[in-house]
């Protein structure tokens, strides 16, 4: 009986103790929460102190959103660069391809169709399915996508086509080449201000002053100014020819004043000095 009694006071004790250690861990939990929460609390009360904080905290939400978006718009950029980079890259080797194979061929066979041989070598012989001709190097020029034909780097290889085709008394296709590569590239300085030179020249050949003009006007606007004297000349000459006088005489003036010790001024003296003349005799 008394063993018995001891076994019920241990299990007793036991069990009370249990009851106590659960009583403290929920005790522990308890104030480990009321701490987190004070502290929360605090890290908001703190926020709220300045104007920065108190944004910060009652705008948590959207705060968080525009940091995803932010980070999506990053990557979307990142990929969209590679991608351009990689189109970029096949657009240039499509181009100095055509360059290479074509208009380079032709226009070194042309320079010299007998090329001499390097000291001590035979003399090279160029093969007929070596040769290019110029029928070959506008087809493969046709061929291209007029993304390639008009893209900036195409400017050299343009104006040699133009030229050749000049030369060759076709005109009219210089002139679609130039226009086309002039309007495609507008928002661009250089290569509108360069081939704007070039068609400017190409039009009023073609008799089409009014178009010559419009693009003189064009490129005189842009904030390069290579030979800009030249073209108030041109812009002078161009409107003498439309019998437009006054403006004439305003792009001369305007040369004059600008440029004073310019070749292209003593020129624009030559013409207004015509005109005063001509007016005497009327």
């Amino acid at each position: 009986m008394s063993n018995s009694l001891e076994t019920n006071t241990s299990k007793g004790s036991k069990k009370m103790n249990a009851t106590t250690a659960q009583a403290n861990k929920s005790k522990k939990s308890s104030q480990k929460n009321v701490v987190q929460g004070t502290d929360i609390q605090e890290i908001e009360q703190s926020l709220d102190k300045t104007t920065l904080g108190h944004f910060v905290n009652e705008n948590k939400n959207s705060i968080l959103i525009a940091g995803f978006i932010v980070v999506v718009l990053a990557i979307g950029y990142s990929f969209f660069e590679s991608k351009k980079n990689a189109v970029q890259t096949e657009v240039t080797s499509a181009i100095y391809d055509y360059q290479k194979n074509y208009v380079n061929k032709y226009f070194d066979q042309k320079k010299d169709p007998n090329p001499a041989a390097a000291p001590g070598q035979k003399k090279p012989e160029v093969k007929p399915e070596d040769k290019v001709e110029f029928a070959t190097v506008v087809s493969e020029y046709k061929a291209l996508s007029p993304e390639l034909q008009n893209h900036r780097s195409m400017l050299p290889v343009n104006l040699k086509l133009i030229n050749e085709l000049v030369e060759l008394n076709r005109s009219s296709e210089a002139v679609g080449i130039a226009q086309d590569f002039y309007k495609a590239n507008l928002g661009s300085n250089e290569e509108t201000y360069l081939m704007g030179l070039r068609l400017s020249v190409l039009l009023e050949n073609e008799n089409k002053v009014d178009e010559a003009i419009a693009v003189l006007e064009k490129i005189n606007g842009l904030p390069l100014k290579w030979m800009e004297a030249k073209n108030f000349l041109d812009l002078g000459r161009l409107y003498l020819k439309k019998d437009n006088t006054k403006k004439a005489t305003d792009n001369f003036n305007f040369l004059i004043k600008k440029y004073p010790k310019d070749e292209m001024a003593k020129l624009a003296k030559i013409y207004l000095s015509n005109i005063s003349s001509e007016s005497l005799e009327k």
